[in-house]
């Protein structure tokens, strides 16, 4: 009984992977590898199909950063060193031209940056 149930199972493997067609499953041939590879061209130069590619979101970063460093420096002497994306806050890094404090400066840009772009936390640092 076992002899014969053993048989049985190692003729089913066999007939599985003899049925197998090795030259069907290559990589090369597949639709959905070919889609997913780099080396394929993608309109525009950036593959947005696959969602795991977050390429397509850097120009939303360049304009909040841009809109972010414009209404700082509508403060007057304040001069933006670097914008940096935390998530949902970002942190300005400023430096004071002139002659103002420092801790009043910080504010008056924290609340300005904070009505051109509401949808972050903001936090303002001196450089």
């Amino acid at each position: 009984m076992r002899l014969g149930f053993l048989f049985l199972f190692s003729l089913f493997f066999i007939m599985v992977g003899c049925g197998t067609d090795m030259a069907d499953n290559t990589n090369e041939n597949r639709a959905d590898v070919l889609r997913l590879s780099n080396e394929q061209p993608h309109p525009g130069g950036i593959a947005t199909e696959h969602p795991a590619d977050m390429r397509h979101l850097e120009g939303g970063f360049r304009i909040d950063r841009d809109q972010i460093q414009d209404a700082a420096e509508t403060v007057d002497g304040v001069e933006v060193q670097r914008v940096t994306f935390l998530g949902t806050s970002v942190q300005v890094v400023i430096q004071n031209q002139g002659n103002e404090n420092d801790e009043e400066l910080v504010k008056r840009v924290q609340n300005v940056v904070q009505r051109a772009v509401p949808r972050y936390r903001i936090d303002v640092l001196m450089d």
